[in-house]
């Protein structure tokens, strides 16, 4: 329920990525069987979620569209010039 308070559309959280140094948090969310908040049609909103971290604020949200017919952004890394890649265990990318 947090998410949703921050920010619409949001289903399962999968990674999470703390940039102390942007005061960022970075979240992969996707829609899934059992998400009680979500329309059916809303299964098609995976999306990267950019967070300030200090307070809570939604900054950006990055849609995440596959050629794939299933998208699951999943794990996060962050590399050291703020780069986030995201995995997608479903449409087998990165």
């Amino acid at each position: 329920m947090l998410m949703k308070q921050v920010m619409p559309n949001v289903g399962g959280i999968y990674g999470i990525a703390v940039d102390t140094m942007r005061n960022v948090i970075w979240a992969t969310s996707a829609a899934a069987p059992g998400t009680s908040t979500l329309a059916v049609g809303d299964s098609a909103l995976p999306a990267l979620l950019e967070i300030r971290l200090s307070d809570g604020k939604p900054l950006r949200r990055f849609e995440m569209r596959t050629d794939a017919p299933t998208t699951s952004p999943g794990d996060i890394a962050l590399s050291p010039n703020g780069d986030v890649p995201v995995s997608d265990s479903q449409a087998g990318v990165l």
